[in-house]
């Protein structure tokens, strides 16, 4: 019978349309993912935005194979209180603004509160943070498809972890590993060319120094043979020149 409504099909061309309908909020989110990040230097740029919107002086990046098999970035911003961790890596979650209005007098970099979440969702991230007054100590949590998660209790409900009481310093720290773990053809292209990868990742992180000359940047190269040694590729110190943030980055002959 099957065979015969085929059959019929094909030679009357009454083919029977696809059903339309809603994807599961899990692909929702890995599709979005995607979109906003596509490459270890899309990562970055979202990952510096949100530590100079913090207001940090001082970014410590440190990358291996690119940013795809590790991308670390430390700073010295406000931090993130310890009853945010819960929101921290939801979509649409965000400290900067609250309502549509604050659109027309925004002044930070992002405001949607979708790239933590997008990195989740096709990374390994952990973050580790303390605030500037009022805490003794830093909190750290792993998060996973934008919750935070548990290694050692991998089906506790996220609702019912809480980020790990640790030692810290002013800032915070975030640690991308594995990017596109879960998109293997992806990941195997990138890392034919890491790079090139590593090179736009240097490009973006020079023109964030360039228009942020109050902060010191500095990026370290991890090397493949070592889980901790890093070798400084460059420095851009705190100046209150542009001009002079561009020589530390491109030498002097770009300035004449």
């Amino acid at each position: 019978e099957n065979l015969f409504q085929l059959v019929h099909v094909i030679m009357t061309d009454e083919r029977v349309p696809n059903r339309i309908v809603k994807l599961s909020e899990d692909v929702i989110n890995k599709i979005a993912a995607g979109e906003v990040i596509q490459r270890p230097s899309n990562a970055l740029k979202e990952l510096l935005e949100n530590s100079l919107d913090a207001h940090s002086t001082s970014i410590k990046l440190f990358l291996r194979d690119g940013g795809i098999s590790e991308m670390r970035i430390e700073d010295n911003g406000d931090g993130i209180l310890q009853q945010d961790f819960t929101l921290l890596c939801e979509r649409f979650a965000t400290s900067k603004l609250t309502q549509f209005e604050d659109l027309y007098s925004i002044q930070t970099y992002g405001f949607r509160g979708e790239a933590l979440a997008s990195i989740s969702f096709c990374a390994q991230l952990t973050i580790t943070s303390k605030t500037r007054a009022g805490s003794n100590h830093a909190y750290r949590a792993q998060f996973v498809d934008g919750h935070m998660y548990d290694p050692e209790q991998p089906d506790m409900p996220h609702e019912h972890i809480a980020p790990q009481i640790v030692a810290g310093i002013q800032g915070t720290q975030i640690i991308v590993k594995n990017l596109f773990y879960n998109m293997r053809i992806r990941q195997k292209a990138l890392r034919a060319r890491s790079t090139q990868e590593y090179n736009a990742c240097l490009r973006v992180v020079g023109c964030y120094a360039i228009h942020n000359c109050h902060c010191s940047f500095a990026v370290h190269k991890l090397n493949d043979s070592s889980l901790h040694a890093a070798d400084l590729q460059y420095r851009a110190t705190a100046t209150k020149s542009h001009r002079d943030v561009i020589k530390l980055i491109y030498g002097g002959d770009i300035d004449r």
